[in-house]
C-alpha cells in the first residue's frame, strides 16, 4: 500500500523562503564585496581582538565611522596589508597631547598614560587638528600598536570598513559596538 504525499504546512513553506531568501541576500553580499572577512595576526587591539580572531568587516561603501568604532584600512607604509584600530577623533576635531596624555578637543581621554610614536616630539606635547577627510585611530593596546602616533591620521580613501563582529572561534564570537571598553 502507497502512503499519499504529506502535504506541507503553509507557515512552513514561508518560513523556509525567507530563510532562503536571507541566505541568498547573505551570500550576494559577500559576493559583491558589501562585508569581507578579517583575522588578527597581532597584538594591537587587545584584549578587544586576539591573535586568531576573524572578523565580519562592513565594506560598504562610503565608509563613515565614529569615535569609538573599529576600522580596518590600508597600512600607510604597506598598502598591501590591511590592519584594524579604533577611531578616535573624527574630522575638525583637535587632537593633543600633553606629556603623553590624549586630548580631544581639550577634553582628556582615558587614564592611561600613552607611549609615544614617532610623530609625537619626546617631551609629548603635541598638537595636530584633523582635515576634512581624516580620523586619528589608535589601537587598545596602546603600548604595543603602530597607529596615528606613528604613521598619522587616516583617510576615507584608504579605510575598507568598519569592524561589526568577531565571528571565530565561536567561544569568542560578539558584535563590536562603537563604545570603547
Amino acid at each position: 500500500m502507497l502512503s499519499s504525499p504529506k502535504k506541507i504546512s503553509s507557515l512552513r513553506k514561508v518560513v523556509g523562503f525567507i530563510a532562503m531568501v536571507v541566505l541568498m541576500s547573505i551570500a550576494l553580499a559577500f559576493t559583491a564585496g558589501a562585508f569581507l572577512t578579517f583575522e588578527i595576526v597581532s597584538e594591537s587591539m587587545g584584549p578587544t581582538l586576539q591573535i586568531g580572531d576573524r572578523l565580519f568587516v562592513d565594506a560598504r561603501k562610503p565608509v563613515r565611522p565614529r569615535v569609538g568604532d573599529i576600522i580596518a584600512f590600508r597600512e600607510p607604509t604597506q598598502p598591501t596589508l590591511l590592519i584594524c584600530k579604533r577611531v578616535v577623533a573624527e574630522p575638525y576635531d583637535e587632537v593633543e597631547f600633553l606629556t603623553a596624555f590624549l586630548l580631544v578637543n581639550g577634553k582628556k581621554q582615558r587614564a592611561a598614560r600613552y607611549h609615544l610614536g614617532d610623530m609625537i616630539p619626546r617631551d609629548g606635547n603635541y598638537s595636530l587638528k584633523l582635515g576634512a577627510d581624516e580620523y586619528y585611530v589608535l589601537g587598545d593596546n596602546e603600548a604595543f600598536s603602530n597607529d596615528s602616533r606613528d604613521f598619522g591620521p587616516v583617510s576615507t580613501s584608504d579605510m575598507v570598513g568598519i569592524v561589526r563582529r568577531i565571528y571565530w572561534p565561536p567561544s569568542r564570537a560578539a558584535s563590536l559596538s562603537s563604545a570603547p571598553e
